[in-house]
């Protein structure tokens, strides 16, 4: 739907399992996320659609309908995913789109050239053999001007085993373990929030503790409520992290 603010009502645009205007699709439409110019991204559940909300039309369109190879075409034409479970995509700082995959596959994709990389662990990802089966899940929780941060959790999102980081400038993943020099802990722990401050240090919210990172310095420092200690954080569960003008740290437990 779509707000009309001269009319102070909604506007239905693609009903639920209609057809995607301009694709030739039938989906149903489960988030919408704006592109870095004025097209959005509209993740549904076979795929998702580079939109044009003036046109209120899609003008690509990326979805699984078989297990084609990878190949790529516009309008009703589709680029076909290879794999069964899609979702969601978004569109990183530098145009490429990234595309989602329950069992822990990405998919990059340069529209520019319509180049494709298909990215799994091994291949592409670090190898992450010595982690458990269950934790090959990736979830993208922020990018900066540098790159994009994913997690690496479980299947129930119960518990996260570290960080990889995409980086632009030389379109490599770094593997961060989460405690860097002390596994203990941080890796039973469920996480909530990530965010990088204005000096490049990292602050994490999770349940039941509260982080600190320095990843160029690799160390980490850990806060904790203290009955004790009336200027400790008044809980051991941080749900929200900000930022704001003046550098100050804003927590929500």
């Amino acid at each position: 739907r779509v707000f009309n603010r001269k009319k102070d009502s909604f506007e239905l645009v693609i009903p639920s399992g209609a057809e995607i205007p301009g694709s030739g699709i039938k989906d149903t439409i489960q988030s919408i996320i704006k592109g870095n110019n004025e097209h959005f991204l509209l993740n549904g559940q076979l795929g998702f659609y580079i939109w044009d909300p003036v046109k209120r039309e899609s003008v690509k369109s990326y979805t699984n309908l078989d297990k084609k190879d990878l190949s790529f075409s516009e309008g009703k034409q589709k680029f076909l995913f290879d794999e069964n479970k899609f979702r969601f995509a978004f569109e990183d700082k530098q145009g490429h789109y990234w595309a989602q995959f329950e069992d822990g596959i990405l998919h990059m994709i340069d529209p520019l050239n319509n180049s494709i990389q298909k990215l799994t662990f091994g291949e592409g990802l670090p190898d992450l053999s010595n982690m458990p089966k269950d934790s090959e899940k990736l979830m993208p929780i922020f990018q900066n001007l540098s790159g994009i941060w994913f997690l690496i959790y479980d299947s129930f999102l119960t518990e996260f085993y570290g960080f990889l980081y995409y980086k632009f400038e030389t379109n490599s993943f770094t593997y961060y373990d989460g405690k860097f020099n002390d596994r203990k802990n941080l890796m039973s722990s469920r996480f909530y929030r990530m965010i990088e401050d204005q000096t490049g240090l990292l602050w994490l919210g999770t349940r039941p503790n509260f982080y600190k990172e320095s990843p160029k310095r690799r160390k980490i420092e850990q806060f904790k409520h203290d009955v004790n200690n009336q200027l400790s954080i008044p809980s051991d569960s941080i749900y929200e992290l900000l930022e704001d003008g003046k550098n100050r740290l804003w927590i929500g437990t």
